[in-house]
C-alpha cells in the first residue's frame, strides 16, 4: 500500500499540476479522481473533476515557464502520506513550496484524497479534521 500510495501522489504532483496540456491533465484527472472529488486549498474548496482541471490551468496560466517539481520522494506512514513539492521557474529556485498530505483509510471511498496544503501547523490540523468529516460522511 503504501509504495502504491506514494507512487499515486508523485504522479499527481508531475501529471496532474505539471501538466500544461489541459486535455491530457483532464484525462490524467478522469483517471485518477472520482467525478464528484473534493480538492483542498487553503480557503477555498474545489469540488469536480473539471474544476480541478480549471484549478491548475489557472495556477499554471498565472505563472508561465514555472513548473512543479518533487522536493524528494513521498514519505508514507502506513496509509497517510506527505509529499514535499516545489514551484518555480525551470530549474531555478523555486518561488513557491508546499506539501501534498494524502489519506487512503477509506480505500474506495476517498482513495486518493489528495489535499494540496501550505504546510503549516493550522492548515495541518484543519486538513484532517476535513478528511476526518469527509470520511464519516462517506460511511
Amino acid at each position: 500500500m503504501s509504495n502504491e500510495l506514494g507512487q499515486l501522489m508523485e504522479r499527481n504532483v508531475l501529471e496532474v499540476f505539471g501538466e500544461r496540456d489541459s486535455e491530457r491533465r483532464k484525462s490524467v484527472i478522469k483517471e485518477r479522481y472520482a467525478e464528484d472529488c473534493i480538492f483542498f486549498e487553503p480557503g477555498e474548496q474545489i469540488v469536480s473533476r473539471d474544476a480541478l482541471n480549471a484549478k491548475v490551468e489557472h495556477i499554471l496560466k498565472e505563472a508561465p515557464g514555472f513548473v512543479f517539481r518533487l522536493a524528494g520522494a513521498a514519505e508514507v506512514n502506513h496509509d497517510h502520506g506527505r509529499l514535499r513539492w516545489i514551484f518555480g521557474p525551470g530549474e531555478a529556485a523555486p518561488v513557491a513550496t508546499g506539501m501534498d498530505q494524502s489519506c487512503a483509510s477509506w480505500a474506495e471511498q476517498l482513495f486518493p484524497c489528495l489535499c494540496r496544503v501550505q504546510p503549516s501547523l493550522f492548515q495541518l490540523q484543519h486538513l484532517l479534521n476535513t478528511l476526518f468529516c469527509a470520511a464519516e460522511r462517506a460511511r
